[in-house]
């Protein structure tokens, strides 16, 4: 059994549906079984499907605030409705859960779990 798992880049995190297509197509696949997002929060775009990092004029990861992680997850549940993606998630390693877990608490909104 194969199982085709890809993620969601730090800097593509407001081109959820275009980042999916660019590794369906680099994979030449019609769809995923997994897609998951890379790191909790999104980064300068540094254009979809490369992984290179914005550094801002300090050398500091340019962290991108106009993007929620709301607003990535609803694009990551789009991906199921056009059946680009089986199962959707986030990848907690370490730090990531602490923030997920901060991004919950100070909100209204909530994950659902399935």
């Amino acid at each position: 059994m194969r199982l085709d798992c890809m993620q969601l880049w730090n800097s593509d995190h407001g081109h959820v549906v275009e980042a999916c297509k660019d590794s369906l197509k680099k994979l030449q696949l019609d769809y995923l079984d997994l897609y998951l997002v890379h790191f909790p929060i999104a980064t300068g775009h540094s254009g979809v499907g490369t992984t290179a990092s914005v550094l801002d004029e300090d050398k500091v990861l340019d962290i991108d605030t106009t993007i929620s992680l709301e607003l990535t997850w609803h694009a990551m549940e789009d991906l199921v409705s056009m059946g680009l993606a089986r199962s959707i998630g986030i990848r907690c390693k370490g730090h990531s859960l602490s923030i997920i877990s901060n991004y919950i608490h100070s909100t209204d909104w909530e994950f659902r779990l399935k």
